[in-house]
């Protein structure tokens, strides 16, 4: 699992956990409507980080810091070497 999935995962439970929090809060009835708005931006931020999750740059690809530092390192060099390496 790359380190980008990582945050998205993590995002996706941190939000999932608020989303709890504000249905117990929704459902004792404090705060009002506050919990409900709460929970429709978490379920959103859910939605937005799965799509990034599930359909993001291609798996098999080097980490993009050390794509950067290759193309970074010798400039149309450094795209040659990037192509020789997929």
């Amino acid at each position: 699992m790359t380190q980008y999935k990582k945050k998205k995962l993590f995002a996706m439970v941190m939000n999932a956990i608020v989303m709890l929090v504000s249905f117990v809060l929704m459902e004792l009835n404090i705060l009002g409507i506050i919990p409900m708005i709460v929970m429709a931006c978490c379920t959103i931020a859910i939605f937005g980080n799965a799509m990034f999750y599930f359909f993001n740059y291609d798996e098999d690809a080097a980490d993009l810091s050390e794509i950067g530092k290759t193309v970074a390192k010798s400039g149309v060099d450094g795209m040659a070497e990037l192509r020789n390496k997929k």
